[in-house]
């Protein structure tokens, strides 16, 4: 199986909504993970929701440059979600096939959908 790409959703304007339904992900424990292409950090969310009846986890790889030490072990509540800002010198690929993605790779039996926004 491939890995998934997540697209960046951008929020154009204050006072604006996007369909928030229409633009999750889903990432399955049968796919190779999913990359994600960040912008700005201040400026970037990830929104990770699962309607699983356990917690889920998905993990963030660390980067391949001089700041990426360690991955991030993220726990989703069952039927629930949870809201992250990534700091992209720790977790952002700066050289190899995912040059300048971010790679994420879901829990042995893990479910979850993912959405990336990009605020005004």
């Amino acid at each position: 199986m491939a890995v998934t790409t997540i697209n960046v959703q951008k929020i154009t304007a204050f006072n604006s909504a996007l369909t928030e339904a229409s633009l999750m992900t889903a990432i399955a424990t049968s796919s190779e993970g999913a990359v994600v292409t960040l912008g700005k950090d201040e400026k970037c969310l990830l929104r990770i929701y699962t309607s699983a009846s356990t917690d889920q986890t998905l993990t963030v790889s660390k980067g391949n440059g001089i700041q990426g030490v360690a991955d991030l072990s993220i726990t989703v509540p069952s039927g629930g979600a949870v809201v992250v800002q990534l700091e992209s010198g720790k977790f952002r690929q700066v050289s190899g096939t995912n040059k300048g993605k971010v790679m994420l790779v879901p829990g042995a039996d893990a479910t979850v959908l993912v959405g990336a926004y990009q605020l005004y």
